[in-house]
């Protein structure tokens, strides 16, 4: 039996704690990064990546608040970035075509109030349209193409402020997600 009173025997028992407190730090580690990669926050590379540094002892777990901040930052780049990709897609959703020969693009306010000139000449057309056609001897039909066309005439401007209201609020909500990632960023590079 070992004296554990002896310098020998105390000097043995406080290696035998440092080893088993850094071997429980790489397991905790290990689990922080399985968490991290579970949740979407790390990619598979750069789990990969993580697990080989910590594995080969290239990062240092003595001072676990600087690696603690360094993951918080890690986490908030990654989702900065998957909001990023989030509203790239979204806003593909929101894009409208201002004709038949324009390509899609996102609604805007000028594009949206020219839209409602659009559609109250195209009102005031369908009205002249619907007052001329029997004047001209035209078949007794041809006056309902006036109300094709005013009903053309309201439904496009609301078509489009309802576009363009939809495309202005998620605007807002990936301006408002991004400056609370990037305001948690700045937190975790100060301390």
């Amino acid at each position: 039996m070992a004296n554990h009173s002896s310098p020998a025997g105390y000097g043995r028992r406080y290696a035998c704690a440092q080893e088993n407190d850094s071997m429980s730090t790489i397991a905790d580690e290990l689990k922080k990064l399985q968490e991290l990669l579970d949740s979407g926050a790390l990619s598979d590379d750069e789990f990969a990546q993580a697990k080989r540094a910590l594995l080969d002892g290239d990062i240092t777990y003595g001072a676990s608040s600087s690696n603690e901040q360094q993951l918080a930052e890690l986490q908030s780049q990654n989702e900065l970035l998957r909001i990023d990709q989030e509203w790239q897609n979204e806003r593909e959703d929101h894009k409208v075509s201002y004709g038949r020969h324009s390509a899609p693009t996102v609604p805007s306010a000028f594009r949206t109030v020219m839209s409602l000139f659009g559609g109250l000449f195209a009102i005031g057309f369908g009205i002249f349209w619907m007052g001329q056609t029997p004047r001209l001897g035209a078949p007794d039909f041809f006056p309902m193409f006036g109300y094709v066309i005013i009903v053309i005439g309201i439904g496009l401007p609301i078509y489009h402020f309802i576009k363009y209201s939809s495309y202005k609020s998620a605007y807002d909500d990936y301006q408002r997600r991004r400056s609370e990632v990037l305001t948690k960023l700045g937190k975790t590079n100060r301390h």
